[in-house]
This record gives C-alpha cells, sequence and structure tokens, in this order.
C-alpha cells in the first residue's frame, strides 16, 4: 500500500485528463489528491507545469510543518513518460540541479 512503510505516499499528483485515480482511497488514507489535466500524448501546458511545481513545493511546506520527513509525493500519469516525467524534470531544474 502506498500510504504505508516503506513508500510512506502521502499526496498524488495526477497528470492524467483520461483517468481520476481511486481517489475514495486517497480520501481514507489521508492522502492529498491532485489532479492537473492533460491529454495523453500532449505536452503539459506551462500553466499546469508551474500549477505542479506549486503543488510539489506546497506539500515540501506541508511535510516540514508536520514533521512528516518520510513522507513523499507521487507524481504518475497514465503511461508516466511524459507528462509526470516532465514536471519531476522542471522541478528538479527550478530547484538547481543541472545536466552535470
Amino acid at each position: 500500500e502506498l500510504h504505508s512503510a516503506p513508500n510512506h505516499v502521502c499526496a498524488i499528483i495526477n497528470f492524467c485528463d483520461e483517468a481520476l485515480g481511486p481517489i475514495k482511497e486517497y480520501e481514507k488514507y489521508g492522502m492529498q489528491y491532485t489532479q492537473i489535466n492533460t491529454l495523453d500524448t500532449t505536452p503539459p501546458s506551462i500553466e499546469n507545469v508551474m500549477f505542479g511545481v506549486k503543488c510539489i513545493e506546497n506539500f515540501r511546506v506541508w511535510k516540514h510543518k508536520n514533521g512528516k520527513h518520510a513522507a513523499r509525493i507521487l507524481v504518475h500519469c497514465k503511461g508516466g513518460r511524459r507528462r509526470s516525467a516532465t514536471l519531476c524534470l522542471c522541478w528538479l531544474i527550478l530547484k538547481g540541479m543541472n545536466v552535470d
């Protein structure tokens, strides 16, 4: 299960327009859930990427304030090759990571 050890997922960012996911399960375990509607096989808009970055940053503030140091966020899309990867890479670049 995602919410328990060793995963400790406390938040989900769903980059799918075509699938919601098991929202009731997320609510049952108190997981934060955000859906950013982006069609499959299309790149996310800069607005959607920046919204996703803001969600990640808000989660990081929340986990620090609540002492949830092991808490993790799961970013996903249907295929896991474009939309979610784009958001994660943009967040890493904005945090100062470079290609070297």
